[in-house]
């Protein structure tokens, strides 16, 4: 990932109202683990992964797309690596609980 794009993903991370908007399009919900999952409610992926697609603070207005458990993870725990994959325990695809997430790679994916 560019520094550009690291850079949208700080602005946005540090723009409490956007993360308000953000995170409230996640819902409580009862999963597999001992606390709930955060279910996304907005757009999904073929794949049924959570998808966001955010112009706000990009470089060229077009915006991009982003996994929302990944936005999720890094608005809980910090900024992380693009080659680093964030892996659900909980197995729920929409699910953007940083507590029920793992960072790994490719391999452990």
């Amino acid at each position: 990932m560019t520094e550009v794009k690291r850079e949208h993903l700080e602005k946005l991370l540090g723009d409490e109202e956007w993360i308000g908007r953000f995170m409230g399009r996640f819902e409580e919900q009862d999963g597999p683990l001992d606390t709930p999952c955060l279910v996304w409610t907005g757009g999904t992926d073929k794949s049924g992964y959570g998808r966001i697609h955010v112009k706000k603070y990009h470089e060229t207005g077009t915006g991009r797309n982003f996994f929302t458990h990944r936005l999720a993870y890094m608005q809980q725990r910090g900024y992380i690596a693009p080659e680093e994959y964030v892996l659900h325990q909980c197995h729920v695809r929409l699910c953007g609980n940083a507590d029920h997430h793992q960072l790994g790679d490719h391999n452990d994916n």
